[in-house]
């Protein structure tokens, strides 16, 4: 399914994977039934015209606007044309990578030692930039780190790194249990919660702008959201809170979520299993 948050409409596409929308958010393409044996499909979100496209595979992403890479057995990959349906063997995938935008910064979490996770940050050519241990670390914007350290004594610190310039700012110091700790942040707010594995545990709202703390006695998972907005959800963004009421604004159809950049639409499907997080 896909659903449009500007006008309402949900539209059933039958059975399948979640779909990956282009820059611009014009195109969806997915795969249905399953990714070994389905058919690829794509979806004009500005007219409604639908393509039927043949044999499946997993829609990694959109090169452009109008062409996706399709994931093949061989690890190389097809381009495929939304608009078109022709397909394109992919014969060099670092030169095929290099010309899509990279964002600034990359992070790379590794390792769970005595003193956490590695955290290591790369700029666009790859030089490394960070290097640290902590619980979890995000980006809450495409220059900007939301981090929480290593627990001591039952707390943590939570502070931003500006990546451009190094420069750490302290926003809190919480409880927290590394089984349940969620936190994520964007360019208005921050939030957390200790631990999402006790009923009804509480959410810590920070907002930027003000620097005020709004508590909410219900423990969230936490998730990555727009500007103005916060989220929650196990497999991502799958309900907007307002973060002034602390209501939630809009709930996802169940299934799989995948948004598009603007976060206008969003497509739900199946794509396997998943563990739990309280165990």
């Amino acid at each position: 399914m896909v659903y449009d948050r500007e006008t309402g409409m949900l539209f059933d596409l039958g059975p399948g994977e979640p779909g990956v929308f282009s820059p611009s958010g014009e195109w969806m393409a997915w795969v249905s039934e399953d990714r070994f044996t389905g058919t690829l499909h794509a979806l004009n979100l500005r007219t409604g015209e639908r393509k039927d496209l043949g044999a499946g595979g997993y829609v990694s992403m959109f090169i452009d606007d109008e062409r996706f890479l399709v994931d093949s057995p061989d690890a190389t990959g097809v381009l495929v044309n939304a608009r078109t349906g022709e397909r394109e063997p992919v014969t060099d995938r670092a030169q095929l990578f290099a010309a899509i935008d990279e964002p600034p910064f990359t992070l790379e979490t590794e390792g769970f030692g005595p003193d956490g996770p590695t955290v290591r940050v790369h700029d666009a050519t790859g030089h490394l930039t960070l290097e640290f241990s902590a619980l979890t670390a995000r980006f809450s914007t495409v220059a900007e780190l939301v981090v929480a350290t290593v627990p001591q004594a039952g707390l943590t610190n939570i502070f931003t790194i500006d990546l451009h310039t190094g420069r750490a700012s302290y926003v809190a110091t919480t409880p927290v249990s590394a089984r349940g700790f969620t936190l994520a942040g964007n360019g208005t707010h921050i939030a957390w919660s200790p631990d999402v594995c006790v009923d009804p545990g509480e959410t810590w709202v920070f907002e930027r702008a003000t620097g005020q703390f709004t508590r909410a006695p219900k423990a969230l998972l936490i998730s990555q959201a727009p500007d103005g907005w916060l989220a929650s959800g196990f497999t991502g963004l799958e309900r907007l809170i307002d973060p002034d009421t602390m209501q939630y604004a809009f709930i996802s159809p169940a299934g799989w979520p995948s948004w598009s950049r603007d976060y206008r639409y969003v497509s739900v499907g199946w794509v396997g299993g998943h563990g739990s997080l309280c165990i």
